[in-house]
């Protein structure tokens, strides 16, 4: 009985996790997409900062929020700084995706990057496109 409620309140705890970071994450992909300049650079600074502190946090990420806003912010129209940023963010999460084998995939489109998600195709031989 006692083991039961332990992994009962050990699966609660992970999804209680999880459901913050969503949540986390989410509201600074909304601030990506709404803020100025300035607002846009501590956004990405705390989005490097939650992508670091756990390594839960990139699959979480990667696998629920819509990463396109996150690649527009590659576009040059934003300062380096901002852009900078945006490469590393965006560098973070694609490790995550092949590391954990999502069905998504960097594609470098020149000045313009995407993150496209597949459907239920393995990733094997789809990073690198010519």
């Amino acid at each position: 009985m006692q083991s039961d409620l332990d992994m009962a309140s050990s699966w609660l705890s992970k999804q209680t996790n999880d459901l913050d970071l969503l949540l986390r994450s989410r509201d600074l992909f909304t601030r990506l997409q709404i803020g100025g300049l300035e607002f846009k650079h501590k956004t990405l600074d705390s989005l490097i900062q939650l992508l670091s502190e756990d390594e839960n946090s990139g699959s979480v990420v990667a696998k629920e929020v819509n990463l396109n806003c996150l690649i527009h912010l590659l576009d040059p129209i934003y300062p380096d700084s901002v852009r900078d940023l945006a490469i590393v963010a965006a560098s973070m999460l694609d490790s995550v995706m092949r590391e954990k084998q999502y069905k998504a995939v960097l594609l470098d489109g020149g000045d313009k990057a995407q993150f496209i998600k597949l459907p239920n195709w393995p990733l094997g031989g789809c990073e690198e496109f010519s």
